[in-house]
């Protein structure tokens, strides 16, 4: 952005932390540093249609705000705009990141677990329950018929995909390590994404598929942490008849993420679980957590995968073995 616009950031910031006896007048402020940054925000839309290859930005552009304004006002990119509705965070929070400590300093979430793919027997079958009952070619010709008789859905289920693949682009473009590589998985990008924006010093607590701390696709993203951070503890549930969620399948191993960001590298993880239930919870969570050595993990395992043991006595052996010369 801008000097001007950073300023108008500034500014920006500044009034959530400000007292102002007359709220009318900070209101105002408030409105007109937020108008201020619209050059900023328009530069950014395109900046993100850019990278995803979705428009053409010439770098000499850049610094002409007019120009931007107009290439972000054609129908295209307003129509590739108003599917993805970017959100810019150092616009957005700029209390957050327009201070000398930029980046969030505690972050919560739970973020969707979904692939940006459209599905259309599950596209279909939420609209039509009886369809997964069907075998797969049974279920395939009355999707067909569907489409057919249906037009004006077929024609939603159209704009749904153009939608998914959209996001796909997007997504695939950031350049995470190993998002790129089929369909991108939400948890995935929001793993990394969460890292992005913690600043230092900062944590985040976050539910995430177990399988993200030993999948190939996120070996990128383990390093990163155990590099740059500290992950502090994993604790693993089994969803068994729906204890954590009742809409989740008892196939899925979720787990409860505490990572901080210092700047260093991690020496040990905490790993706490499997748990089957609230009591099962309850009596093992104040119990001394089995630990492993990050260096060990690193040199044990490509990428840092942190192994899926079935029971905590059982991971204490398994690192007891795994001490042994002969595993080394």
């Amino acid at each position: 952005p801008t000097t001007d616009s950073v300023w108008r950031a500034k500014v920006l910031a500044a009034l959530g932390d400000a007292t102002i006896d007359d709220i009318e007048a900070a209101r105002d402020a408030a409105d007109a540093a937020r108008d201020s940054l619209a050059d900023a925000t328009r530069l950014l839309d395109m900046l993100v249609l850019a990278r995803a290859g979705l428009a053409e930005l010439d770098p000499l552009m850049l610094t002409d705000e007019s120009a931007v304004a107009r290439h972000h006002a054609t129908a295209e990119a307003q129509e590739h705009l108003s599917a993805l509705e970017p959100l810019h965070f150092p616009l957005a929070f700029p209390e957050v990141f327009a201070g000398n400590h930029p980046g969030f300093d505690c972050l919560l979430g739970n973020p969707p677990w979904e692939t940006i793919k459209a599905e259309p027997q599950k596209w279909w079958a939420a609209r039509y329950p009886g369809l997964m009952g069907l075998r797969t070619g049974d279920m395939n010709r009355r999707i067909d018929q569907l489409t057919l008789e249906q037009p004006d859905l077929a024609a939603e289920y159209d704009r749904f995909k153009e939608t998914m693949d959209l996001h796909r682009v997007v997504l695939t473009s950031h350049g995470y390590p190993g998002i790129g590589s089929g369909d991108p998985d939400l948890a995935e990008y929001f793993a990394w994404r969460l890292w992005s924006l913690m600043g230092l010093g900062g944590w985040v607590g976050v539910v995430l598929p177990r399988s993200l701390l030993m999948s190939a696709g996120t070996d990128g993203w383990r390093l990163a942490v155990l590099e740059g951070g500290n992950l502090a503890s994993v604790t693993t549930f089994v969803n068994r008849a729906g204890w954590v969620f009742d809409d989740v399948t008892e196939q899925y191993r979720i787990a409860l993420i505490a990572i901080s960001r210092t700047g260093t590298p991690d020496d040990i993880v905490e790993v706490r679980g499997p748990f089957t239930s609230w009591n099962h919870y309850q009596t093992g969570i104040d119990r001394p957590a089995p630990a492993i050595n990050v260096q060990d993990l690193v040199r044990w395992t490509p990428g840092a995968a942190l192994p899926q043991i079935p029971s905590e006595v059982a991971f204490s052996v398994y690192l007891k073995m795994r001490s042994h010369p002969w595993w080394s």
